[in-house]
């Protein structure tokens, strides 16, 4: 095992608040290497309003 994999294998404190935030919005939180180097991070979850809701409230003010 080498420097590069043991880093890979350790969240940080970002991946982790990423992954507790999904969890409370009953969403998932995925993080994939990107070659030749880099990761991607995607966090989901599913909205209770429509897209178009948000441009007539963006903030969820009524």
């Amino acid at each position: 095992m080498n420097c590069c994999t043991i880093h890979q294998a350790q969240n940080g404190r970002g991946t982790d608040q990423a992954k507790e935030l999904a969890r409370s919005l009953g969403g998932k939180f995925q993080r994939r290497s990107h070659s030749p180097q880099g990761v991607i991070c995607e966090l989901s979850w599913q909205s209770s309003r429509s897209w178009w809701q948000f441009l007539s409230h963006p903030f969820g003010y009524r």
